[in-house]
């Protein structure tokens, strides 16, 4: 992490899912190493998990630049 950035957890629901660990795993590291990575010092990101009957829904939100319109159609 940078400088004072804080990273803040917020979630609700159930605290167990079934689903691929590994790949979970890997797929929160992703978004969560990008937000640090292209947020400023001081920064916070937001991390929120919910899990609803058998669905989940995980957001990653921060403050940074974002990805551009035209690199957004290739993901």
């Amino acid at each position: 992490m940078k400088n004072d950035q804080l990273v803040l957890i917020e979630h609700t629901g159930e605290t167990n899912v079934h689903t691929d660990k590994k790949l979970l795993k890997n797929i929160i590291i992703n978004l969560l190493g990008n937000a640090i990575k292209f947020s400023d010092d001081g920064a916070t990101i937001d991390v929120k998990s919910k899990v609803e009957g058998s669905e989940a829904t995980i957001t990653i939100a921060d403050k940074g630049l974002g990805i551009s319109k035209e690199d957004q159609e290739h993901l």
